[in-house]
């Protein structure tokens, strides 16, 4: 619902689902060895926890359903699946990295060079997920032909934090 298009492009919430009916089409379109629409029946969705955990070798920590799953792919169906795991995961952070260097590009002139430009980032899926963060700066550093200086930081309670403030300027 809603109209929150980025949110739901690289949020968390629907990143898993999103790689989900990824998977569900490229197997329509054969790009796994066998079909694999009855392993696809047996669990509903992804979840985004279990993606950053196959991202990094974690199964370990995988849940049930996902296990299950991905231990009856062979070894090239497995490999596949990762590849598409990567492809959206680079693909989430760059889109991140676009909408941040367009608040960069917004506010580099209007600040000293000598500081960098810091950047509040939230999200399990910004500073979770293997690498995403290190991702998102260097496509920054790639879109702009010029060294930027930024610094993403987390701040704890952000959002709250945010409206804090802008109740106190109202």
């Amino acid at each position: 619902r809603g109209n929150q298009y980025n949110e739901k492009m690289v949020g968390g919430k629907y990143l898993g689902g999103l790689i989900y009916t990824a998977v569900r089409e490229l197997n329509k379109n054969n790009i796994f060895s066998r079909n694999i629409t009855p392993l696809l029946n047996e669990i509903p969705t992804f979840d985004t926890m279990d993606i950053s955990n196959l991202y990094i070798n974690q199964f370990d920590k995988l849940s049930t359903s996902m296990s299950g799953f991905f231990h009856k792919l062979n070894a090239v169906e497995q490999k596949s699946f990762l590849v598409i795991i990567d492809v959206f995961i680079i693909r989430a952070a760059q889109i991140i990295a676009f909408n941040l260097a367009g608040v960069i590009k917004q506010n580099e002139n209007h600040l000293d060079t000598l500081k960098p430009i810091i950047i509040t980032a939230e999200g399990s899926t910004f500073w979770n997920i293997f690498h995403f963060r290190e991702n998102t700066e260097l496509f920054i550093n790639r879109i702009f032909d010029y060294k930027v200086n930024f610094k993403i930081i987390n701040v704890d309670n952000a959002p709250l934090i945010g409206a804090g403030i802008a109740a106190s300027l109202n």
